[in-house]
């Protein structure tokens, strides 16, 4: 992770950069909702 952005991640959270951020959403949505 960029060290800019490293100290904007609160604890105990985890960061996830990504070049399609609505595709990494819609995945995670699919995996918490899998028959929607």
């Amino acid at each position: 992770m960029l060290p800019a952005l490293r100290d904007a991640v609160p604890a105990g959270s985890m960061a996830l950069v990504s070049d399609k951020p609505h595709h990494l959403f819609a995945d995670v949505l699919d995996q918490l909702y899998p028959g929607s």
